[in-house]
Parts: structure tokens; C-alpha cells; sequence
């Protein structure tokens, strides 16, 4: 009896090691994302990666969590035991980040400018590209995006805790832009649809006004 008591623990054990983390839910608009700092506020773009130790990090967009797990010094893919991005007809649906299917399109404005939505499958791929022009892509397609386009120090991309305080982000169509950053920081924003212009933070209404 005794070892068969132990042999239960011990099975117990195994299957608790060998279980997989499940997202959780994002709170938006209150949440901010882990590379850019942002708040997570769009249900149709955000993602997650869970590491094997089960630390959890939630980002606003498929590049930005692409750069995080690709360049970021605070985890190697090693460490990472999941990765998910959000079903863009299923807004709140976590999948698969590596098995999902991608479309590029500049008809789409994900957060930070790369115009990157997950799909479960490639039948919703297809039926969206009607919608949405564009070129079918992986997340591996992004990391090399990411990997390319925002260059190690480049102050528009600068993950949480860098010491230049930088964001990045969409600018709409009257030049102006929501920001995270407090107290008049400045911070970088990249203005739709790709010239960088520089941004002054207004604490009092907690926008950015961009200046070419």
C-alpha cells in the first residue's frame, strides 16, 4: 500500500510537469504591452507568451511579441513554452502562434504598423483577403520583419524598462496618437502610413501631438 501511495504521488508529479499553460485574459486598456509599453486595447490584434516557468507576458500586436521573443534580453526562445495571437474573426480567441495562418495587407492597422493578422485557419485567411488584399505570411515571416525593420537600438521599438522611456506607435489621420508615457516624456511614434515624426506628450489629456 505504502508504495503504491508513493507511486501515485509520484505520477501526480509527472503529469503536473508535463501540463501546458492556458491564457489569461488580457485586461484592456489597462494592460500594457511588454515590448512597446502601449496599452493593449485592440481585441483583434493582442497576443501572449507564456514561458515554461510560467511567467506571463502580453503584448498589443503579433510584431511586437515576435520582437520580444526573437531580441529580447529578459527571455531566450528556450525559455518560452507557448506563444498565442488572437483569431482576427474571433476577437478574445487565443491560438497557436506558430501554427496559425498570417495576412499581410495594408488594408489592416494592426498597432504597430506591421499589418500582421492570425488566423485559425486558412479558410478564414482566404475569405478575409477579399476584405483585406495581401500576401499570405508565417510568424516566422515576422520575426525576420521585426528582426530587419526595427534594428537593435532603434529608439521607435525599445522594449520595457530601456532607459530612453521610448514608445512607438500608429498615428491616425489628424496627427495624433495615444500614449503611456507621463509628466511631458517625449517618445517616438511612427506616423501612419510610414514617416517617423516626433511626438511631445500632453499629461493633461494623456495624448501625444506629433510634429513632422
Amino acid at each position: 500500500m505504502k508504495y503504491l501511495t508513493l507511486l501515485l504521488v509520484v505520477c501526480a508529479v509527472a503529469l503536473q510537469s508535463c501540463s501546458k499553460h492556458e491564457p489569461i485574459p488580457i485586461d484592456y486598456n489597462k494592460d500594457n504591452c511588454e515590448n512597446c509599453m502601449m496599452s493593449v486595447s485592440d481585441q483583434k490584434y493582442a497576443c501572449e507568451l507564456v514561458t515554461s516557468k510560467g511567467k506571463y507576458y502580453k503584448f498589443d500586436s503579433p510584431e511586437c511579441m515576435a520582437a520580444f521573443y526573437s531580441t529580447s534580453k529578459t527571455i531566450t526562445p528556450t525559455d518560452v513554452e507557448q506563444l498565442w495571437v488572437t483569431d482576427f474573426v474571433n476577437p478574445g480567441k487565443f491560438i497557436d502562434a506558430k501554427k496559425a495562418f498570417y495576412l499581410e495587407s495594408t488594408m489592416l492597422r494592426s498597432p504597430m504598423g506591421m499589418n500582421y493578422a492570425a488566423f485559425e485557419t486558412k479558410e478564414s485567411l482566404q475569405a478575409a483577403i477579399t476584405s483585406f488584399p495581401g500576401e499570405i505570411r508565417t510568424f516566422d515571416n515576422a520575426i525576420e520583419y521585426v528582426k530587419k525593420e526595427w534594428a537593435e537600438g532603434d529608439s521607435m521599438h525599445q522594449e520595457s524598462g530601456d532607459s530612453t522611456n521610448a514608445c512607438a506607435m500608429n498615428c491616425e489621420a489628424d496627427d495624433s496618437c495615444a500614449c503611456n508615457h507621463r509628466n511631458g516624456e517625449a517618445c517616438g511614434c511612427k506616423h501612419h502610413p510610414i514617416n517617423k515624426c516626433q511626438c511631445k506628450h500632453d499629461s493633461t489629456t494623456d495624448k501625444c501631438a506629433c510634429k513632422h
